[in-house]
């Protein structure tokens, strides 16, 4: 059992969203380029507006364990990240797990570490039916 409410909540970080943000799909669209300052500012925009948002509600913030953030942060900051740049939702609760690959070495929890070991284990003790 995790200690946080969910894997997204171990994934979910300004560093990672703004990562994201700034992230050029094609790897080299010269103008995914020229946008990456911008996306990266109403990533940053969105997201205090969601903190606030969360603060005005009593909820918890979107950092702690105790938020549900998967529904309570990142659903509605994606949805006004993505109307604010005039483009159809592109990133949804089946994508979540992408965010991963934004997320700073140095941020990864240690408990990752150890379910991720906990499941190799287990794996390297199966054996295939025949």
């Amino acid at each position: 059992m995790w200690k946080r409410r969910e894997i997204e909540n171990y994934i979910c970080t300004r560093e990672a969203l703004l990562a994201y943000a700034r992230y050029d799909l094609y790897g080299d669209d010269l103008f995914e380029h020229a946008e990456a300052d911008n996306r990266a500012s109403v990533m940053g925009k969105s997201i205090e507006e969601m903190e606030r948002a969360l603060q005005v509600q009593r909820k918890p913030d979107p950092w702690s364990a105790d938020c549900k953030v998967t529904d309570e942060f990142l659903a509605p900051l994606f949805t006004n990240y993505f109307e604010a740049l005039k483009l159809p939702m592109l990133f949804r609760k089946s994508n979540y797990h992408e965010l991963a690959r934004f997320l700073p070495v140095e941020q990864i929890d240690p408990e990752i570490r150890e379910k991720l070991d906990a499941i190799f284990d287990v794996a390297r003790k199966a054996s295939p039916r025949m």
